[in-house]
């Protein structure tokens, strides 16, 4: 019984590799260039009076005017704010609800009047110091995709007096 097994296991090759050399070659006379470039998301659109600094008795409150990209909406928006000294890393603003606070307009040069009310920002803001307050968008489909903020400085001053406006 040994004996025939062997003979079978040698006739048919049990335990071996049966894999031969193989050769494979491509050639081609046509040759091909092509370009690549990653996609952008589109920066917000501030309007050309780009925000008020509206004073008030139980504080004071800033419109800024704007508008999206074409084929993105509010829901694509953040809202990032710096009040370390203008120039310095803009991070999201907590505790603001972008939805809540502003407004679709139509007619328009602008989508949108989103609103900050300086008691809000009262914390971030000291008498006298400066805010920038920018709108980032985010695409659609990929969050961490994003735009270069469009942004408005707002500063503060005694009683009634401020100044919202472009950076530069």
């Amino acid at each position: 019984m040994i004996i025939l097994l062997t003979v079978l296991l040698s006739i048919f090759g049990a335990g071996q590799n049966k894999i031969g050399a193989t050769e494979a070659s491509w050639t081609a006379e046509a040759h091909a260039t092509g370009f690549l470039q990653a996609g952008a998301v589109p920066p917000a659109e501030l309007a050309v009076e780009a925000c008020d600094y509206i004073p008030g008795l139980l504080g004071a409150r800033v419109e800024v005017y704007w508008s999206a990209p074409d084929g993105y909406e509010l829901a694509n928006a953040n809202i990032l704010a710096d009040s370390s000294g203008l120039g310095a890393i803009l991070a999201p603003l907590t505790g603001f609800n972008l939805q809540e606070n502003t407004v679709e307009n139509s007619g328009n040069d602008h989508d949108y009047t989103t609103t900050f009310r300086m008691n809000l920002l009262g914390s971030l803001l000291p008498l006298g110091d400066s805010l920038r307050i920018a709108i980032q968008m985010e695409h659609p489909q990929a969050s961490t995709w994003t735009s270069d903020p469009v942004s408005v400085d707002v500063r503060t001053g005694l009683l009634i007096s401020g100044s919202c406006s472009r950076p530069g």
